[in-house]
């Protein structure tokens, strides 16, 4: 019995023994845990090595694209708009027509001017286009002809541009050879700016004007011709080669200067005409006849 007790005295020695011993060990596991162990430190700074790495390539920061230019409008020239090229030399005058004179100035052959306005009947006539010089910054008239300018434009379709009329035409120039004639029952007044002729007659021993006078006839015609290239009887006083009652009337025309011998008749050119001036009474005799010799300049 002695024995047995001493076993179990022993026993539950060993059992105290087992029970303190071990939370002196798992004070010892659980300090060294706390210590970062040398894997664990290669595992936390491998990152830091490879951000610093040299041979891993890093990510390029992106780069703005470069602006685009966009190229703008260029400014208007003469070659980017409607223009015109001058293919002889030209008058450069203020209105649409020859009528408009003297002229302001000349375009040169090759000009380049810009096309404004467009007349298709000009003063006297053609066709007239209204064109600005750059060069001069003056705006004028040229004559539209194809064979005198050309543009890349059709220029008929141009807005048509009202203009102040051009001063009047002046009446051909003429000077008179000598009258022949019974000048002591007449005479001829003259007014080649107006009305060109006018006959004045008188009775011998009257005042009146064509007392005993039926009528007058009046006969032009070129210069050593026999036709007569205008023709006109008058009737009554005042006598006059273009006809006319109070006043007589004024040199016929067709068109601006464009100066006729009567109303349908031709076109007056320079020259030397004859005229005859014939007066007759009542019965058809002759009263009194006139020649000259007229010098168109």
């Amino acid at each position: 019995m002695k024995n047995k007790g001493i076993l179990i005295f022993f026993g539950l020695l060993l059992a105290v023994a087992l029970a303190c011993s071990a939370p002196v060990r798992l004070a010892a596991v659980v300090t060294e845990t706390s210590q970062p162990s040398p894997t664990m430190l290669a595992a936390t700074e491998a990152p830091t090595a490879i951000s610093t790495s040299t041979d891993v390539p890093t990510t390029a920061e992106p780069t703005q694209p470069a602006p685009t230019t966009v190229p703008s409008d260029p400014p208007p020239t003469a070659t980017s708009g409607p223009q015109c090229t001058v293919l002889k030399r030209l008058n450069f005058r203020k209105g649409p027509g020859t009528a408009y004179n003297p002229p302001v100035g000349v375009l040169d052959v090759n000009s380049e001017v810009v096309p404004k306005g467009y007349n298709p009947q000009g003063t006297p006539n053609g066709a007239w286009l209204q064109v600005l010089d750059p060069v001069a910054n003056q705006i004028g008239w040229v004559i539209a002809a194809s064979d005198s300018i050309t543009c890349n434009i059709d220029m008929t379709r141009l807005p048509s541009v009202a203009v102040q009329p051009p001063p009047p035409p002046p009446a051909p120039q003429l000077t008179t050879g000598q009258v022949e004639g019974a000048t002591e029952t007449g005479k001829l007044k003259f007014a080649p700016g107006s009305f060109l002729m006018e006959l004045v007659l008188f009775t011998p021993g009257k005042t009146a004007n064509g007392e005993n006078i039926k009528k007058v006839d009046f006969i032009i015609a070129k210069a050593g011709q026999n036709k007569p290239i205008y023709t006109r009887t008058e009737s009554k006083p005042r006598y006059c080669v273009f006809g006319g009652d109070d006043q007589c009337n004024s040199w016929p025309q067709q068109g601006y200067g464009v100066y006729t011998w009567g109303s349908n008749g031709p076109q007056v050119e320079p020259g030397k005409y004859d005229v005859a001036v014939i007066a007759r009474n009542g019965n058809g005799d002759e009263v009194c006849r006139w020649s000259l010799t007229l010098t168109i300049q």
